[in-house]
């Protein structure tokens, strides 16, 4: 119970502040500074980048194969990335991140403790993200490394940011797994439009292996 209190923190409000705050900068930066995806056709992106089905297949059950309305849809999906952001938050950052903290501040100056599980962590969080690949058909032609390459490229500062986060606000959950949450709503949101305007539904549920409605 003091282990759950200490990582949720009393300062919960300003907490969440910062949370969305983050989300806002982290996506209006990822814009800025990287080459955002403007494919609009899910099927041409799924057979360019097949590491992206496993994905595309949870929000495509998620979203009854991306017939459900825009409002359910939304409902559905934040309920969900709400689940994912708190089940990955309290592995990477109050799990891992947390206890290298602790364990490396037991033989060192706290800032250093911060500075090793923060890069630890962003590097596992982005590593673990790219094991997407291993799903990748061994048949498929594309460049595995590659595909690896840009998810931990694409992963990466979002997991930074998650784990600055958690150092920032003193080793609270608040912040990160609502920016988590935040980010990820949003960019499903955007891929949910995209799989219900998809023309070809069949060839989409062929890919993401599901039934077409």
């Amino acid at each position: 119970a003091a282990m759950v209190r200490d990582l949720a923190g009393s300062n919960a409000l300003r907490d969440v502040g910062v949370g969305l705050v983050a989300a806002v900068g982290g996506e209006a930066a990822r814009r800025a500074f990287t080459e955002t995806d403007d494919e609009t056709d899910p099927v041409a992106a799924l057979e360019r980048d097949p590491s992206l089905a496993a994905q595309k297949a949870a929000l495509w059950r998620v979203t009854g194969a991306g017939a459900a309305s825009p409002a359910v849809a939304l409902g559905a999906i934040a309920v969900w990335q709400g689940a994912v952001a708190a089940s990955e938050e309290l592995y990477y950052r109050a799990l891992y991140q947390n206890g290298l903290f602790h364990a490396v501040s037991s033989v060192s100056a706290p800032a250093a403790g911060d500075a090793v599980s923060l890069l630890a962590t962003t590097a596992l969080f982005a590593v673990s993200h790219a094991g997407y690949v291993d799903d990748v058909d061994a048949s498929a032609d594309v460049d595995r490394g590659e595909l690896a390459r840009q998810w931990l490229v694409d992963v990466a500062p979002f997991g930074l940011l998650l784990g600055l986060e958690f150092a920032a606000t003193g080793h609270r959950l608040w912040a990160p797994v609502v920016t988590h949450a935040t980010l990820n709503t949003y960019w499903s949101a955007l891929d949910a439009a995209k799989l219900r305007g998809c023309g070809d539904r069949a060839r989409l549920a062929e890919l993401l292996g599901g039934n077409s409605p």
